[in-house]
């Protein structure tokens, strides 16, 4: 049997999470289809990335034909062709719904994140979450070259603004300043690396930005080589930061990760996987009541429409002194 996989990656070439989490689909087609032969139509990085996956027989770009297909249209369809499976990077219309339904499970699968259901709800396969010889995690099937030979606890952090890479914000996201603390983004970062260096002198820290904000002791600005990214990433003990692209190169690499909510828009509770830490302590329990996503996929009022985006106020104080007590329990 061959298999096409799309994900026209074309349409939106500065995405990169929901890139990365496709890497897991042909692992998981080829253990449903043990017979199958998986070409994959895609663009950009995914390109060298799929070459790599020894379940792919294939891959290659588009043809001028396939480039106008209706891939939203057939992607939410109940009626497809058994050998032609599409992904596509928006909501499906039943995700909320299916979360909501299993949310407790969902919450705390160990390789599954909000992403992962939309895709697998795509794909029809949404049943496999419940079986746990599948392991949904990303995978670049690349070697970890790095070889830590210091007591040096390499720290990543991500600051990030919150358009990152966007011409507009996220719906519902005022779009100023980074993903940590607004527009005291860059202080705010600033008072994290300060006091975590006081608490812990062997730290160095890896700032991944497109600016360099002079946060970190190393910066690593935008690559579009997504190996070099990797190999960047491997270097890592562990990662500072709120859900975005390089969170899920983290999880990729298996590596761990503090993650903060950083906007009334991203909830981490729909992006933690088993490498996560998460201290929900230090966030507002109202953010459950607002979009995105508890309102849409619990059905509670969304309050957010009333609030003061007090819950995108983070202490880094606190943060750094979390943060440092899973480097000391976990980090080695």
């Amino acid at each position: 049997m061959k298999l096409k996989l799309f994900f026209p990656k074309w349409h939106f070439p500065n995405n990169i999470g929901d890139s990365v989490n496709a890497t897991f689909i042909p692992k998981v087609l080829k253990k449903v289809y043990p017979n199958s032969e998986i070409e994959v139509i895609t663009f950009g990085f995914l390109l060298d990335v799929f070459k790599n996956d020894p379940n792919v027989k294939l891959v290659r770009l588009p043809s001028s034909g396939e480039l106008y297909i209706d891939f939203k249209s057939y992607a939410f369809s109940d009626v497809q062709s058994p050998e032609i499976k599409i992904v596509y990077p928006e909501w499906h219309p039943k995700v909320f719904e299916f979360w909501g339904k299993n949310h407790d499970f969902l919450v705390n699968h160990k390789t599954a994140n909000l992403i992962t259901v939309n895709f697998l709800l795509q794909l029809k396969l949404e049943h496999l979450l419940f079986d746990e010889k599948y392991d949904f995690r990303e995978d670049f099937y690349y070697e970890n070259k790095y070889e830590k030979n210091s007591d040096i606890i390499n720290v990543g952090i991500v600051p990030s603004t919150k358009l990152a890479g966007r011409p507009i914000p996220h719906p519902g996201c005022d779009g100023i300043g980074l993903r940590f603390n607004g527009p005291k983004g860059i202080e705010s970062w600033k008072e994290f690396v300060k006091e975590l260096k006081n608490l812990n002198s062997n730290i160095l820290i890896h700032e991944f930005s497109f600016e360099n904000f002079g946060i970190g002791d190393i910066h690593y600005p935008h690559t579009e080589n997504i190996f070099e990214l990797v190999e960047q990433v491997d270097k890592m003990d562990i990662g500072v930061m709120s859900d975005g692209g390089l969170h899920h190169v983290f999880n990729a690499r298996n590596k761990p990760v503090v993650l903060f909510q950083a906007t009334k828009v991203n909830k981490c509770e729909f992006f933690m996987l088993e490498n996560t830490y998460f201290p929900e302590h230090l966030h507002l329990n109202c953010r459950k009541s607002c979009r995105s996503y508890f309102s849409e996929a619990l059905q509670t009022k969304d309050s957010s429409l009333t609030c003061n985006l007090e819950c995108e106020n983070l202490n880094p104080i606190l943060l750094s002194d979390y943060t440092n007590k899973i480097i000391e329990t976990n980090i080695k």
